[in-house]
């Protein structure tokens, strides 16, 4: 029985694992597979988030603190202390107002 590898083909890029849920949503956001992804908590630090954010805004995407506000990468605080929220852009803000007095 072949591998599953086997079958690829030599020039096929090589898969990426994403270690962290900002980082997997962040990529679907990226790739048009999904709407939205929001984290209102400060469960996730600055290095979950910076290499995410810079690829879904690259793609189009809008990523922030759950008040709509950048994200600080600054090294006196490590925790996105607002918690997170990626988007393709589109529902960024209509989404916010909806959230806003729950966080």
């Amino acid at each position: 029985m072949a591998s599953a590898s086997a079958n690829r083909s030599p020039c096929a890029a090589p898969r990426t694992r994403w270690r962290s849920a900002a980082a997997s949503a962040s990529r679907r956001r990226a790739e048009g597979a999904g709407e939205l992804y929001l984290h209102p908590s400060i469960g996730t630090k600055l290095w979950d988030t910076c290499a995410p954010e810079a690829i879904l805004v690259a793609a189009g995407g809008t990523f922030s603190d759950c008040d709509g506000k950048p994200l600080v990468y600054e090294p006196a605080r490590i925790h996105n202390e607002r918690g997170v929220f990626a988007s393709n852009g589109r529902l960024h803000d209509v989404v916010l107002k909806q959230v806003s007095g729950v966080w």
